[in-house]
């Protein structure tokens, strides 16, 4: 099935998801490890957000 007749873009960009929480989409990264984190896995540091 061509991704396009579904109303799917081929290239569509992928919003990363908190590697604790596979659900929820984030835009926000650990500072040390670099992974996705949601706001309920965020500790604030002086450098940003750690997980």
């Amino acid at each position: 099935m061509d991704d396009q007749a579904d109303g799917r873009a081929q290239d569509a960009p992928r919003v990363p998801v908190c590697y604790r929480h596979p659900d929820r989409e984030t835009g926000v990264r650990c500072t040390r490890c670099e992974r996705p984190i949601c706001p309920e896995c965020m500790v604030d540091a002086s450098v940003g957000f750690q997980c």
